[in-house]
This record gives C-alpha cells, sequence and structure tokens, in this order.
C-alpha cells in the first residue's frame, strides 16, 4: 500500500543528507574551492560551476523520492521519456550556449537535467499523492 508517511521519512531523509548539503555547497562554492584549491583563476572561473552543479544535483535529489516510486510503478515508458527529453533540451542548449558560455554551459547543463527531473517529480508525486483512486475490489 500506500504510506505517506514512509515517504515522508524518505523524502526528509533524502532533504536532510543530499539536498541541504549540495544548497550549503552551492552558497559557499567560493569558499569551498578557495580551500581545496587555493588558485584563484580557478576558484573565479570554477565557482559560478560549482555552484550551479550542486544546486542541479539537489533538485535531482528532490525528484530522487518520486523516481524510486516511479520504477516501482512500471513506469519505465515514462522515465523513458522523460530521459529522452532532458537529453534533447540539453543538446538544444549546448549548441545555442556551449560556445558563449564556456564551462557554465556543462553546468547548465547539469541544471536543465535537474530542472526537468524535479519538475516531473513534483507532478508525479502530487498525482500519486493526491489524485482520485479507483476504489479496489476484493480478491476472489
Amino acid at each position: 500500500g500506500r504510506s505517506t508517511r514512509s515517504l515522508g521519512v524518505l523524502f526528509a531523509s533524502v532533504c536532510a543528507l543530499c539536498v541541504a548539503p549540495c544548497l550549503a555547497g552551492a552558497w559557499a562554492a567560493k569558499p569551498i574551492l578557495e580551500l581545496w584549491i587555493g588558485r584563484a583563476e580557478v576558484v573565479q572561473s570554477g565557482a559560478p560551476v560549482l555552484r550551479w552543479i550542486l544546486v542541479a544535483m539537489a533538485m535531482n535529489g528532490v525528484y530522487s523520492v518520486a523516481h524510486l516510486l516511479m520504477i516501482k510503478q512500471d513506469y519505465f515508458g515514462r522515465l523513458a521519456a522523460l530521459n529522452a527529453l532532458i537529453l534533447l533540451t540539453q543538446v538544444v542548449f549546448l549548441l545555442v550556449w556551449g560556445q558563449q558560455l564556456d564551462l557554465l554551459a556543462g553546468a547548465g547543463s547539469w541544471l536543465i537535467c535537474g530542472g526537468l527531473q524535479m519538475i516531473a517529480g513534483m507532478v508525479f508525486m502530487i498525482h500519486y499523492l493526491f489524485a482520485q483512486r479507483p476504489a479496489r475490489l476484493p480478491h476472489a
């Protein structure tokens, strides 16, 4: 059966162990790179890239619970369609903006992936949790 309590615990765990650390890392991207690498030119160009990738990872974390439920529900066609949409969107983005954005283009591609996953996951979860459910017929 559907246990909203279990989903809530899982989602809270993902937020605590993935989403919050990623967002904290995104907020502190520059000091993290200063400690990690220390070279000013790398910190300057790398901080926005690290920030965007960490935000994308946080969005992926939000999506992860819905992804697990989609697998459990055997929605492999929907998952394949979502992945195809993400890939197409990323290719177009990189073709249009890749030269201009340079290193940031790769991070932008991650943001597109994370954003589309998070939106799809939220739509799925709203439907999963709040849609009218057909009455169950007793087994004979």
